[in-house]
């Protein structure tokens, strides 16, 4: 069988990629191992329309909040389940400084940073001796069942290679991908920090990070909105669970979890939340 592209990586942007070219009648076959620590397996799916220390608008945030909405509804509507919610982020702060920083950005910026201290609805849960902020609107994309939905999709219809890829088993020419002795017109590359060692991406300038969550029971603290404290966020999770990151490390020696970050992300909630925890992931 002859395909019109392999694509290598059904995380999510493969996965969307797989979507929009099927609805464009292409024959696609995604290579794709499973591996359950992939990046996409593990994200906690928030699109924040603010970005970094500074709170400065995310990039092309006015274009992206709508088509997200309207892509994401439309995935959610094929599969029969919520994929995207719109919510807030109650932006916990750490000092006074914490809090002058988002009241100046706030005064500059208003569209989505909102200055309304919610103490009182909220102290019963946190620890606020600085108060709150809102960032609004924010999503949140569930992506495991949005990955799940298309595996099975994909699988079912012979469009999924359930195995990892090797660039070596490829014969690529100006006219043609053949990999297993199955035939393309083209082969995308959506396999994320495989790219680093991949020939024909090796010279781009990659800066490979490492992140690391939590996942936790906290049975009393409400799940519809996602709760900031500094570099650490709590975003809802499946089973009525809270994901608790992420950490940045670009001097890893391993990707497996360390105590460090446990240790760590513990002593902060600690401090953070009067409401009891148990990690359970």
């Amino acid at each position: 069988m002859e395909f019109d592209y392999f694509i290598v990586g059904q995380g999510l942007c493969g996965t969307l990629l797989a979507r929009q070219l099927i609805n464009a009648g292409k024959r696609i076959l995604i290579i794709d191992d499973g591996k359950p620590d992939a990046s996409s397996r593990v994200a906690g799916g928030l699109i924040n329309p603010v970005t970094g220390k500074r709170m400065v608008r995310s990039w092309l945030i006015d274009q992206l909040l709508p088509t997200a909405i309207e892509e994401y509804t439309a995935i959610g509507n094929e599969s029969g389940e919520q994929v995207v919610t719109v919510t807030d982020i109650i932006d916990c702060y750490t000092s006074s400084d914490d809090k002058r920083q988002f009241y100046d950005r706030a005064l500059a910026d208003s569209e989505f940073l909102y200055v309304d201290d919610l103490s009182g609805t909220f102290n019963q849960y946190f620890h606020l001796p600085f108060g709150t902020g809102q960032i609004k609107p924010a999503l949140h994309i569930r992506i495991g069942t949005i990955l799940n939905h298309w595996r099975s999709r994909l699988d079912a219809s012979g469009m999924l290679a359930k195995t990892s890829f090797n660039l070596q088993e490829c014969q690529i020419s100006p006219e043609s991908v053949t990999w297993n002795g199955t035939r393309a017109s083209g082969i995308i590359f959506c396999d994320g920090q495989a790219a680093n060692s991949n020939p024909y991406f090796h010279m781009l300038p990659w800066s490979k990070d490492k992140g690391e969550v939590l996942i936790a029971s906290i049975p009393t603290l409400p799940g519809n909105h996602i709760y900031r404290y500094g570099h650490i966020s709590l975003v809802p999770w499946d089973g009525g669970l809270f994901w608790i990151g992420a950490s940045h490390d670009w001097k890893y020696v391993t990707t497996d979890p360390t105590d460090a970050f446990r240790t760590n992300t513990i002593s902060i909630l600690e401090k953070w939340l009067k409401v009891p925890f148990q990690i359970v992931d």
